[in-house]
């Protein structure tokens, strides 16, 4: 019936778009950021589909780490512009100082204010900046910039963006 394909249509449609994604994170070259970056892309997505949007956030759940929202927010342009679902902004700050205390606890409140120093800027670069920054890859953003301006982040970041 003409109703099986509208719905093998709507079907195929709605998976075309996760698969795409699950093809670009399943290489080794993948950054861990993309994980957060697609899950928000595709809860964007499916903005009108509530039953999509709740498959995408149990499964966010499921997989999501903190070093996931870590790297992403240690992204110049995920840190300015990106998508967060609920309080992870602040959460993912709250877990770089975690990590910190961790692995070097002399840095940890540091990279916190630096943090919070960080995506500040971040939302407030002119458009020229911008065109800069976020053009480069996290990893030689804090190589090349962050590595001066954040010292304390830039001893998480170096860790975590290899």
């Amino acid at each position: 019936s003409n109703a099986f394909w509208d719905r093998l249509a709507k079907l195929v449609k709605d998976i075309k778009y996760p698969s795409n994604i699950i093809g670009r994170l399943d290489n080794d070259d993948a950054p861990l950021s993309l994980v957060y970056y697609y899950f928000g892309e595709m809860y964007k997505k499916f903005a009108n589909e509530e039953i999509i949007q709740e498959m995408v956030m149990k499964r966010f759940k499921f997989l999501i780490t903190s070093n996931m929202g870590i790297a992403y927010m240690l992204t110049p342009k995920y840190a300015a512009e990106g998508f967060y679902f609920g309080e992870d902004k602040t959460d993912i700050i709250s877990s770089i100082s975690e990590l910190a205390s961790k692995t070097n606890p002399t840095i940890a409140d540091t990279v916190e204010n630096e943090m919070i120093e960080f995506v500040g800027e971040m939302t407030t670069l002119t458009e020229k900046r911008k065109e800069t920054i976020f053009k480069m890859s996290a990893k030689n953003y804090w190589n090349i910039v962050g590595r001066q301006k954040y010292p304390a982040v830039f001893e998480v970041a170096k860790s975590m963006l290899k």
